[in-house]
């Protein structure tokens, strides 16, 4: 690769080399003019910059004059000179090829001396090395470092370099996402503000992250903006030569990925062979420019064509190219070679101008002094000698020293870099067990979520039926309740790891919020026999930018450790006021408990960290408290707590002061249960199948479905499917993970059975991140349901698919009139789509009648109707509001809205209230659970 990179350098090199030359010669004649001999810092500065304009030229020459420099400023005691020396030596020529201790020591002498704009550079040749070397997490760590310190002087365009390099770092560690979040805004940077070619160089760069997310179209996008860009470039052939080999780099993907989906406005072609026929054309249009660029040596190209021609049948093509490429590569390092020797007959012919430059120097000063000293006599000659004598063993034996110093300095280098990497080692080990310790808890509750499900269900029901109190069943049932909590607790931990946390953050009053909050636990307070003394100070109108669960989350852990940690009797003090400034709003949760003993306090906000304690109450994982400053910290605020034996625990959460509140709009949010009578409407009873290897699970699935519906069971999916060859399902509820046969594969058979192809499917699952969901959806199944549950949830869900698949027997059984369109015809078959697709088109309008569809599907409006009930079992209306529904599920599964009226308004309904009961009755879940 560096090789590839010395070739492609070499035009800058011949175009720069006369400029570089002629400052080159200036400085060296400076440097001989120099002859007074003061070794001061002027010298050392002289020296640094022969060896960096040597550096674009041949690198030897620069190490021996950045090596004189290191000599010379250590003699001095000159450290800044002695600092930019070392830089020299360690960042090599064109990048990365010098010494890592070098850098580091030069990293420590610039952090010295503050100067932020070397200490940004150094960081990022740093970071090269660990790139070259493959090392690229440690290379992350130094870029960012870098970008921190490019940021913090204002420096736009390295800021934008050093981006740059972490997105391409990312995109080596297969994180293409994250590469994006790097590459955009530095190629709206470039866009703005040049070079251009930097700017295609980030085109293609964006388009390789989209293609490794085998987002197709979107590379296709920016590869095919980088060509053009390129194009209207014409002396940059090579990097026109990478953009359209990208380019073919993409046809030639998508040819060979077996589950590329084409979409209406895939740029792809449409199938395999138009795909490889594409990259054929981009490889050779690419490999054609080394005929315009002799310096361009196509190796790559070559070997992604015969690759492509081998793909399509075209053998004795592909070898031609196969054998072009094995050429190329010994040329490479025939030319590698060639240019060793150029550099070195460069390097001659440098040091022989520069020792006839010393010469003339020296002959010019001897005939001055041979006309000021041609009248001294013999006798001064020999003391002359004598000066000389003892001049030259004095600087022998200074040589010597400085050579065994010189020894010390490089050994204790080494020493240092030895203890660096085994740092570097020790932190990527504990940051891997930490990242192990959450991804253990994380999977663990997932585990948790089918228990949890069966306790908070089977005692939710139970407390249903029982007409009086149970002291004993409340007590587990709130128990059941505080599992869970802990489950959630741990999963916002996982989900802030993996950077999933989604913030919603509005500016609102913060204190009728806070009010609501803490005065929620005031009967839990009461119970516990505390006081509980709510004060606000000033804080009427008072707005703050917060995402109102998070809050919602540190406020309950607060408060909740506040009667935890307290005695009967005790009492429990929250404040709301503002600083002195008006410009931050506080809240303070103060109790009389016993305090934080002194060696626990800096340690509070430590993940998993438990102090010593006798208090009872204090069970817990250690995770509540870290929570709290991370989801503060998220929101722009900052919190700390104070303790002592006398006074008690206080912690103070600090929010910045916005200008005003945005308005919301209430919401009702009562919707009923679905009512017994709904399931008395079904001309006979349905029967419904459980697919579960959990016999607690089935027996509470029994529990809830029970008298609505007739019940089977099977324990597995090849227990399901001889049932059903001697049995009749009107729907199937089904579990994931189960032994001989699973869900996934369950599903699959039914899907492509025509007699159970048309059995609504259900399935139960306990991944609730969007990829896993999606994924069942593409299976086929018609809905799911994530553990844990409620009960009406499940059961408005079976009704909904009950309903839905019984009028689609009705109006089947139907008899046509004769104007009626077939239902077996390719009209027929292609009309929930193009219902789908006309509705998704006005998503935002409010109304869309039954003419407008019937008229853009070129049908009557009886036809319409007719055709919608045949097919679908609804009217027009309904189908219209189906597909809203399922858009806002869609929206709400994403993860992107969390606002009532923000959803209600992108899939076309008016009034958020009518939107809630609707989508409660379509899902058996609220629209604000997502949230």
């Amino acid at each position: 690769m560096r090789k590839i990179l010395l070739l492609l350098l070499l035009p800058v090199f011949s175009l720069s080399h006369g400029q570089g030359r002629h400052k080159l010669d200036s400085l060296l004649n400076l440097l001989t003019n120099n002859h007074s001999n003061r070794q001061d810092t002027v010298k050392v500065r002289i020296l640094y910059q022969v060896a960096s304009e040597y550096s674009w030229l041949f690198n030897d020459s620069a190490n021996v004059y950045a090596r004189a420099g290191l000599q010379l400023a250590e003699q001095i005691g000159d450290k800044y000179g002695e600092a930019l020396c070392l830089y020299r030596i360690g960042g090599g020529v064109a990048g990365y090829n010098g010494n890592m201790g070098d850098l580091v020591k030069a990293l420590k002498i610039f952090e010295q001396f503050d100067d932020k704009s070397h200490v940004a550079a150094v960081l990022d040749v740093i970071a090269g090395h660990y790139y070259n070397m493959e090392r690229f997490d440690q290379a992350l760590i130094y870029f960012e470092r870098a970008l921190g310190e490019n940021e913090k002087i204002k420096d736009a365009f390295n800021t934008a370099r050093t981006r740059s390099n972490l997105g391409e770092t990312y995109g080596k560690l297969g994180n293409f996402s994250k590469a994006l979040e790097y590459e955009i805004p530095v190629l709206q940077y470039f866009e703005k503000n040049g070079p251009i070619d930097r700017t295609g160089i980030t085109l293609s760069n964006i388009g390789n992250a989209y293609l490794g997310l085998r987002d197709y179209n979107k590379a296709l996008v920016y590869a095919s903006a980088s060509v053009r860009l390129f194009q209207s470039l014409h002396e940059d052939n090579y990097k026109l030569a990478f953009a359209l080999s990208d380019m073919g780099h993409i046809y030639f993907t998508a040819a060979n990925d077996n589950i590329t989906r084409l979409h209406p406005d895939s740029l792809l072609a449409a199938n395999r062979q138009q795909n490889l026929a594409k990259a054929i054309y981009y490889y050779t249009e690419a490999h054609h420019v080394h005929e315009r660029n002799p310096h361009f040596i196509p190796t790559n190209i070559a070997l992604r064509l015969a690759n492509a021609l081998a793909a399509t049948g075209q053998y004795e093509q592909a070898f031609h190219y196969y054998r072009e490429h094995d050429a190329l590569k010994d040329s490479l390092i025939s030319e590698d070679t060639r240019l060793k020797v150029s550099a070195a007959e460069t390097r001659r012919e440098a040091d022989l101008k520069d020792r006839q430059i010393a010469i003339n120097k020296v002959q010019e000063a001897g005939t001055k002094r041979d006309r000021w000293l041609y009248g001294i006599g013999l006798c001064l000659l020999g003391l002359v000698a004598a000066l000389v004598w003892r001049n030259y063993i004095s600087q022998k034996q200074a040589n010597k020293r400085l050579g065994q110093e010189k020894e010390k300095a490089d050994a204790l280098a080494a020493n240092l870099q030895e203890s660096l990497v085994q740092k570097d080692a020790l932190t990527a080990e504990l940051s891997h067990a930490a990242d192990m310790k959450t991804r253990f808890l994380a999977n663990i509750s997932h585990e948790l979520r089918t228990p949890v499900t069966l306790l908070s269900g089977m005692m939710e029901l139970m407390k249903d039926r029982t007409d009086n109190k149970d002291q004993q069943l409340d007590i587990a049932y709130n128990n059941s309740r505080k599992l869970q909590y802990m489950v959630e607790e741990i999963l916002d931990l996982s989900r802030l790891e993996t950077s999933e946390a989604k913030m919603n953050l509005d500016n609102r009053e913060i204190a009728p919020l806070l009010n609501r909050m803490v005065h929620a636990f005031e009967t839990f307070i009461a119970k516990e026999n505390l006081s509980l003394n709510y004060r606000e100070a000033g804080t009427h109108g008072v707005c703050v930018s917060v995402d109102e669960r998070m809050l919602e989350k540190v406020v309950n852990n607060l408060v909740y450790n506040a009667i935890k940690f307290n005695e009967p009797g005790g009492w429990i003090k929250a404040s709301a006021l503002l600083s002195d400034d008006g410009k931050e709003f506080i809240f303070m949760i103060a109790n009389s408990g016993a305090g934080i003993k002194g060696e626990d306090l800096p340690h509070v906000f430590e993940r998993f960290y438990q102090g010593n304690t006798n208090t009872p109450k204090a069970e817990g994982v250690g995770i509540g408290l870290s929570l709290v400053q991370e989801f503060t910290l998220l929101m722009g605020g900052t919190v700390d707590v104070t303790s002592s034996r006398d006074l008690g625990t206080a912690f103070t959460l600090r929010f910045p002061v916005v200008s005003q509140a945005v308005q919301q709009p209430a919401v009702d949010h009562v919707i009923t249960e679905l009512p017994d009578k709904a399931w008395e409407q079904f001309a006979s009873k349905q029967t419904v199948l459980i697919v579960e290897d959990n016999a607690e699970m089935r027996y509470y699935l029994r529990e809830v479905l029970s008298g609505k519906v007739d019940l089977a069971e099977a324990c597995n999916g090849r227990d399901a499917l001889d049932w059903l060859k001697e049995n009749k399902a009107d729907l199937v509820i089904t579990d994931l993970m189960m032994p001989e046969m699973n869900g996934e594969e369950l599903i699959t058979h039914l899907k492509n059975s025509d007699a159970h192809k048309k059995i609504p499917l259900i399935t139960l699952t306990a991944l609730a991140d969007t990829k896993n969901q999606l994924n069942l959806l593409r299976l086929g199944i018609d809905d799911y349901i994530v553990k844990p549950f409620h009960a009406p949830e499940l059961r408005a869900r079976v009704y909904n698919l009950l309903y839905n698949q019984e009028e689609r027997r009705r109006f089947e059984t139907t008899p046509a009139e004769p104007d009626d369109i077939s239902v077996e015809s390719a009209e027929a078959q292609t009309f929930r789509e193009q219902v789908t697709v006309f509705v998704l088109k006005r998503l935002r309008t409010m109304e869309v009648s039954v003419y407008d569809l019937a008229y853009e599907l070129n049908m009557s409006e009886r036809q319409l109707y007719r055709l919608a009930k045949n097919l679908t079992g609804c009217t027009p209306a309904q189908l219209v509001k189906e597909v809203r529904l399922q858009k806002a599920y869609e929206l709400l599964l994403g993860g992107t809205i969390h606002k009532l009226t923000d959803v209600t308004k992108q899939v076309g309904f008016e009034n958020p209230n009518y939107f809630a009961r609707q989508f409660y009755e379509r899902f058996g879940k609220r629209p604000t659970d997502f949230f």
